[in-house]
């Protein structure tokens, strides 16, 4: 539920993503007292009991030294389920200025409870998965606390938030439904509910499509919602719009699937989807045509629930894919090639994709 970070960051991330649990005891959290830990290239292991149902917000800071490398992670996962993921670090190296600025000191994210529910809070320092002859971190101390977050403000379908950088919000419906929340400005909207479910909308920026996140509710159940605003060229956070709507009030737009490669004698499945996302709760079933049935033919398929294109020997022709209720279509070539002319398009792309390689291009 993050914006993306540096390369240097992902790197970090990569090597200390891995959580393994070393401590034979657990201790009991309390809510809204904070705990300090030091380790070195090891790992604690805390039990946390949510106090009741909804949104919790965990925060964590890192001591920084002056001329060291220090990095800890805080998870807290629910039957080895990842709920939250916090990664510190710093690298104060005095003879490599340009990594001065390589640092996250302090972090906080938000997860959802069921009241009763046992969560597990693992603290780690370093690398304790790899051997100490070959990652070795000097001693960490850092704290992390978790508090509630149900105060978060809670937003309502039919409306639009204004947000500026990271924020996050919380939705409480009092009946059954589908909901769509989306943007064209907000790059990540994320939702989380209360049983740990996750759901993700990213913005496009090749093709246009907004972050986009539907999904049904259920009356009485609370549900966490991560939003992150659009950046200016200095990646300072600039005010960003996105909106709620229900999902049963949108029409589809846009039904976007590629051009289709079906080798003779063969099937090919039509994965195709619909834009915006929530209206999929509103529309009919895609109906699907080939214009010229001496080259392919399309029939419905109610075991894979999908439409499947027949090769039925070389050639080309169209797909015409209409979505019944709105009349949205979308037409796309199909394209039916031999058994020896896909092994050479295949060696071909392997071959360019050395080349591109080799030489940048």
């Amino acid at each position: 539920m993050k914006k993306l970070l540096s390369i240097l960051l992902a790197v970090v991330m990569m090597f200390s993503i891995s959580i393994i649990a070393f401590a034979a005891d657990s201790t009991s959290i309390e809510i809204d007292k904070e705990y300090t830990v030091t380790l070195e290239n090891s790992t604690k292991e805390y039990t946390f009991v949510a106090p009741e149902d909804g949104a919790y917000l965990i925060s964590a800071s890192i001591l920084y030294k002056k001329d060291s490398l220090g990095t800890a992670t805080v998870t807290v996962d629910k039957e080895g389920e990842t709920l939250s993921y916090i990664n510190l670090f710093y690298w104060d190296n005095t003879e490599m200025d340009i990594l001065l600025d390589f640092r996250c000191l302090e972090d906080e994210d938000v997860f959802m409870a069921t009241k009763g529910s046992k969560l597990t809070v693992t603290a780690e320092a370093g690398m304790p998965e790899y051997e100490p002859d070959d990652v070795r971190f000097p001693e960490a101390t850092f704290t992390f606390k978790i508090t509630s977050a149900n105060n978060l403000r809670e937003i309502k379908i039919g409306e639009s938030y204004t947000v500026k950088g990271e924020e996050y919000f919380i939705f409480k419906p009092a009946e059954d439904g589908v909901i769509d929340i989306w943007s064209h400005q907000c790059p990540s909207i994320s939702v989380m509910d209360i049983d740990g479910n996750a759901y993700y909308g990213e913005l496009d920026s090749l093709t246009g499509f907004p972050a986009d996140v539907a999904f049904e509710y259920e009356a009485g159940k609370i549900y966490g919602i991560y939003v992150d605003s659009g950046y200016d060229e200095e990646n300072n956070p600039v005010d960003s719009v996105f909106h709620v709507a229900d999902a049963t009030t949108i029409q589809p737009d846009v039904i976007e699937i590629d051009d289709i490669t079906v080798i003779w004698g063969q099937d090919e499945l039509i994965l195709a989807d619909i834009y915006p996302i929530g209206s999929r709760y509103n529309c009919g079933e895609l109906e699907c045509s080939i214009e010229n049935e001496k080259i392919a033919t399309v029939e419905y398929d109610s075991d894979l629930e999908t439409y499947v294109i027949h090769g039925r020997r070389p050639g080309k022709t169209t797909l015409t894919i209409t979505e019944p209720n709105y009349g949205v279509t979308q037409i796309v070539e199909v394209e039916v090639i031999t058994r020896t002319t896909n092994f050479f398009r295949t060696v071909y792309a392997f071959i360019s994709g050395i080349f591109s390689l080799i030489f940048g291009r």
